[in-house]
């Protein structure tokens, strides 16, 4: 190693121990808590140790080469890059950075070492500083000034067998630049608990946009915690996607930063569960200046004995005036044993917004079920295609077809549950 790439690793090592410790020192959040009250954290494999990996397998998810309008494709097979690609064209762009946490420590950009730093808004959370702490591996992208990308997709599959895995993401688009990008978490099942813990970062520079999907769909046996912070500068527009319908349970905290005059965050999410599968999606959007807007959509559908959690909070400083936000929650519940808890929240210190929220539970509409029956769908297929439409305005804003497909496709194989209409 040489002298350069063992003063970044000095460097990494040194912050890593400082969020270890931070982490170490914060409790474990009381039941008691708003935001972890649904989850049963007593019973989480936080400090699963990292087990012997079983024998290989061929795993056909582990295939993301160029194909199908990608611009560069990256897989990480247990926190190891396996597979990295970048087009012809993107590959001459001066600047452009597309590759894995560990190769990163080769590039000497003071951005990445600037915006590695934990976000103060996650200093007391003690998963971010968990993922901060021990990931191995990950994702750094950044996108130059005035430069557009195609799509470009990452993929990190987890062996569950393995036990612990923990991941780092950061996009950092600059000035003018456009950024498409994919994220999947997958990996396979396990019989024993797994643990899974990610931090994701994306910096929307002055006019810049982001448009950031992340499909997660880890094997059953995983237990998870997601933290990620989406910060939008001025006339900056950061577009989420969230798909999520893997995994046994987990929590997703997800914060929006619209930080200048201007700025845009908008956020879709959806989630599909079956058997005893848990999701708690923890949402807040928070405005300080002038100008912004943020916009949330979350679509959940349950089927079985599973459960899901909707805890928005909507944050509007005296300084955040003519503000435009909005956070709605719908839920289609499958089974009589399905549980959804919506908590939409509105903080506003000015008057000068425009702000709304609201939130639904239902079952299948029988008017909806009687009309695509009258049209000689049988009823079994009406419901299918009530149940897989629900979802349908996240899905089909995945940029790339053959995921698109391949996701509509899973989601038709969970359970419809006891079809309650």
């Amino acid at each position: 190693m040489n002298e350069v790439m063992s003063k970044e690793m000095n460097e990494l090592r040194s912050s890593g121990q400082s969020y270890e410790k931070r982490y170490q020192g914060i409790s474990l959040p009381l039941p008691k808590d708003e935001n972890y009250r649904f989850l049963k954290l007593s019973s989480f494999p936080i400090e699963l140790k990292k087990r012997r990996r079983s024998k290989p397998k061929s795993l056909k998810d582990e295939n993301i080469t160029l194909k199908n309008g990608q611009s560069g494709a990256l897989l990480l097979r247990n926190q190891e890059c396996v597979q990295k690609e970048l087009s012809a064209t993107l590959s001459k762009v001066s600047g452009l950075i597309f590759t894995d946490f560990k190769s990163m420590l080769q590039n000497q950009s003071q951005k990445i070492k600037e915006n590695l730093k934990l976000p103060s808004v996650f200093e007391n959370d003690k998963f971010a500083n968990q993922a901060a702490a021990r990931a191995e591996n990950g994702v750094v992208v950044i996108v130059p000034p005035g430069t557009q990308t195609g799509p470009l997709h990452s993929g990190n599959w987890f062996d569950a067998s393995t036990g612990a895995h923990f991941h780092r993401t950061l996009l950092i688009v600059e000035a003018d630049a456009e950024l498409t990008f994919i994220e999947e978490f997958a990996g396979s099942e396990t019989s024993k608990e797994a643990y899974a813990n990610a931090l994701i970062q994306i910096v929307a520079l002055p006019g810049s946009k982001v448009h950031y999907t992340q499909i997660q769909r880890w094997g059953h046996g995983t237990h998870f915690m997601l933290r990620q912070h989406f910060l939008a500068y001025r006339d900056a527009e950061i577009k989420v996607n969230l798909i999520h319908y893997g995994a046994s349970r987990g929590q997703v905290r997800s914060e929006m930063e619209c930080n200048g005059s201007g700025s845009s965050i908008r956020l879709q999410g959806a989630s599909r569960g079956e058997r005893d599968q848990q999701f708690d999606f923890w949402v807040s959007a928070t405005h300080a200046v002038p100008d912004t807007m943020s916009a949330v959509d979350f679509w959940m559908v349950m089927a079985d004995h599973s459960k899901a959690v909707f805890n928005g909070n909507l944050k509007i400083q005296s300084s955040g005036v003519r503000t435009s936000a909005y956070q709605i929650n719908k839920n289609l519940i499958l089974s009589d044993g399905a549980t959804v808890d919506t908590l939409p929240k509105l903080e506003i210190d000015t008057d000068d917004v425009s702000c709304n929220h609201g939130a639904s539970v239902s079952s299948v509409d029988p008017d909806q079920l009687y009309y695509l029956q009258s049209r000689g769908i049988s009823e079994a297929s009406a419901q299918k295609m009530i149940v897989d439409g629900f979802l349908a305005p996240v899905i089909n804003e995945i940029p790339l077809g053959f995921i698109r497909q391949r996701v509509f496709s899973e989601l038709t194989q969970k359970s419809h549950g006891d079809l309650l209409v």
